[in-house]
């Protein structure tokens, strides 16, 4: 057995957390198994599918503990919060469960040295609209909108039949409910918060969409020092849109190529970990 393979397999155990996103496809094609190819360390994927971060975190001491006390250095990476946001969770709290989570596990293993390697939530336009402002609404002023207006965008590709949408004006974002669509315009829209005119080419996201960004910038800027490395797997153009089929097999979850690129993307950062620990 190669020397440094031995060193590192009794050095190094790598957790795998979060949810879904950590099992598909099924082995040896996921994202973790492809990973982890020779580079000769042990690793365990705990991953629970349809599981939030608001769960996980209450249940370190049962799913990760032991197999943290295996290894002098422990590498934890997630993957996860579709279910958190699909809950309608924000931003802040998907991130506030996150850190906890982190401070949890470092509580959980003792004296061992912890890295975690934390990722944004993909694929980012999954969830409901996203689209701009068409031209037959410019300068129209959402605090009109009453519970009987319409919004003409782009597009409603991706949106509920009805919802709830954060739409850029020249004012304060608004928060427009809507009770109806078309294939380009949202009706029954009802202004509840923020307001002002629109222009031709603003955003119009659903709500979760915005949550959902918001989250990932949260954790991006992990202003609680919570995660030693975060990669931003959102932000990468082939895991952004769900519709694509190279990438996303069922508008959620990853193909072999989408398995691939989550690898390629998280490499960098347990490479650092391990080239820091010779």
């Amino acid at each position: 057995m190669n020397v440094l393979v031995s060193s590192r397999a009794s050095k190094f155990r790598v957790i795998f957390d979060g949810q879904s996103l950590n099992r598909a496809p099924v082995v040896p094609n996921n994202y973790p198994t492809k990973l982890m190819s020779e580079r000769g360390i042990h690793y365990t994927n705990v991953a629970v599918s349809g599981f939030a971060w608001t769960q996980l975190k209450n249940m370190i001491s049962n799913r990760l503990a032991p197999h943290a006390l295996r290894a002098p250095i422990i590498i934890v990476i997630g993957v996860g919060g579709t279910t958190d946001y699909a809950l309608n969770a924000t931003g802040a709290n998907v991130y506030a469960s996150e850190v906890t989570w982190a401070n949890n596990i470092r509580a959980a293993t003792g004296s061992n040295t912890v890295y975690i390697i934390q990722t944004t939530t993909m694929p980012t336009k999954s969830f409901g609209a996203n689209t701009t402002v068409a031209v037959a609404s410019n300068n129209v002023n959402t605090n009109s909108f009453a519970g009987a207006g319409t919004l003409n965008v782009v597009s409603t590709t991706n949106a509920g039949a009805t919802g709830t949408l954060v739409v850029a004006t020249a004012g304060t974002p608004a928060t427009i409910t809507y009770t109806g669509i078309t294939s380009t315009t949202f009706t029954g829209c009802n202004t509840t918060s923020g307001g002002g005119l629109l222009s031709t080419g603003g955003s119009v996201v659903s709500l979760i969409y915005s949550r959902l960004y918001d989250g990932n910038a949260l954790v991006m800027a992990d202003a609680n020092a919570a995660f030693n490395y975060k990669i931003d797997l959102a932000g990468d153009s082939r895991l952004s849109d769900p519709t694509n089929t190279t990438y996303y097999s069922d508008g959620t979850h990853p193909t072999i190529a989408g398995s691939q690129v989550m690898a390629d993307l998280i490499a960098p950062a347990l490479d650092a970990i391990i080239v820091l620990n010779p």
